[in-house]
């Protein structure tokens, strides 16, 4: 037990109400809030001090037990919030172990080792905010993670070339839109030397290569991607066999179409073949010198 030092002595009468007021204003002030709680707490602790000098020792454990009640309700809080009072907790305990409150030194230190293991071995982001924080970045991962999938699972691709090497696609079905791509810019290329592109045929190959294919891609990569080979959707055939069959079925309406063209151009060279075998041609009436 430390020799508490006494510099005079207060009458009982007067130590004993004045303690309890003290006591009272130091509840008061440490638990409670506005701009001045602070300082109307460290003159709480000052006038306590005071009274423990003039021999009013008893005062120590009750000084003690506020300051470890405020300690214990706010070590869990936020530290921007709380550090204020928690530095009065802890002064007070320091200050009136001297006068005898040794054990609450004890328990502010188990506390605190308490406190440091329970936020995860950091004094930073802590309490009512720190608990909070980590359920918060457990969220946006989770709403990353959501996100990724599903722009893995519906992102729309831009054109045949990125179709053709999204990896989400069945590769066979990939082998098919290159080939479908290829097609196109040879039919294309083949309806601009005609003059054909601005017509029918000319609009029908821009739609398979622009909206048919890649909405055809797109419907296929909407689906789940464990169920999209293994799951049937009509006549027994999984997403992936269906996407084949339309892509077969468009590489065939390019082919239409350059055939078409073809035979339209065909029809040109015939029109001129008659046209000049009628102008040049030789006639079996023709004279012959």
């Amino acid at each position: 037990m430390p020799t508490i030092p006494t510099l005079f002595s207060l009458p009982a009468a007067v130590s004993g109400p004045l303690g309890g007021i003290t006591l009272f204003a130091l509840v008061i002030s440490m638990f409670s809030r506005g701009p001045t709680k602070h300082v109307r707490a460290i003159a709480a602790l000052a006038v306590a001090a005071a009274l423990a000098l003039t021999g009013a020792h008893w005062i120590a454990q009750p000084v003690a037990a506020i300051c470890l009640a405020t300690f214990c309700a706010y070590a869990w809080s936020s530290p921007r919030k709380s550090w204020r009072p928690l530095s009065r907790a802890v002064v007070g305990v320091v200050a009136f172990a001297a006068f005898g409150a040794t054990w609450a030194l004890a328990v502010v230190a188990w506390m605190s080792v308490a406190v440091f293991f329970t936020r995860g071995g950091s004094w930073r982001g802590c309490g009512a905010r720190g608990r909070r924080m980590p359920r918060a970045r457990r969220a946006k991962v989770s709403a990353d993670a959501a996100a990724q999938t599903v722009e893995s699972v519906a992102r729309p691709v831009a054109d045949l070339r990125a179709m053709a090497h999204d990896i989400r696609v069945p590769k066979d079905c990939r082998a098919q839109l290159s080939d479908l791509r290829d097609r196109c810019r040879v039919t294309r290329a083949y309806l601009m030397e005609r003059g054909l592109n601005e017509g029918r045929h000319g609009y029908t190959v821009h739609e398979i290569e622009h909206s048919y294919a890649p909405e055809a891609v797109r419907a296929y990569l909407a689906l789940p991607p464990t169920m999209a080979n293994v799951q049937p959707l009509q006549d027994g055939k999984t997403g992936h066999q269906l996407l084949s069959e339309q892509l077969n079925l468009l590489l065939a309406a390019v082919d239409d179409e350059m055939a078409e063209a073809t035979t339209i151009g065909g029809e040109d060279l015939l029109a001129s073949h008659r046209f000049l075998s009628g102008k040049f041609g030789k006639r079996s009436n023709d004279l012959t010198l």
